[in-house]
């Protein structure tokens, strides 16, 4: 479900699915600030990716890449948190987490939830920040949990 606060939202999706590489992401990012600077920055943000997506099929490259891209073209007055999911190989599931909430990994079999630490700071933070890749198992059945600040940071009605 994807939901904004307002007519406008920093938050961004995409969905890349590679035939001849036999494998499919997924990029969740919500950029800093509210209303229509946000929607700016998500803006950049998702022109980028779709530009350096048909450059390189590497989640980790394409997040380097954007990283260097933010910070050059918004000279850090702005940032992003993203994240990269990647499911390639049969029986695991590959992360890139750019400073974004930690997904996370619900195991029903064994009620286990696991979850993906950042593997380096928000995006356009500098322009020579590498990132690493994760990889996780997972069992048919699991899921994957992503979401944007919109709900840790939501008040609880008491």
């Amino acid at each position: 479900i994807y939901r904004p606060m307002r007519e406008v939202s920093g938050d961004l999706y995409q969905y890349f699915q590679f035939e001849e590489e036999n494998y499919f992401g997924f990029f969740l990012a919500d950029a800093s600030g509210h209303g229509v600077s946000a929607a700016l920055v998500t803006v950049v943000m998702a022109q980028s990716l779709q530009a350096i997506m048909k450059e390189t099929h590497s989640p980790i490259e394409a997040i380097n890449k954007l990283g260097e891209v933010i910070a050059n073209r918004l000279q850090a007055s702005f940032f992003a948190t993203g994240v990269f999911v990647l499911f390639q190989e049969s029986g695991f599931v590959k992360f890139v987490n750019a400073g974004h909430n930690a997904p996370f990994i619900v195991r029903p079999s064994t009620k286990e939830i696991r979850f993906v630490d950042s593997s380096g700071p928000p995006l356009g933070m500098g322009d020579d920040i590498v990132y690493s890749l994760e990889s996780f198992p997972v069992l048919p059945g699991d899921k994957i949990v992503l979401y944007t600040d919109g709900v840790v940071e939501t008040p609880i009605k008491s």
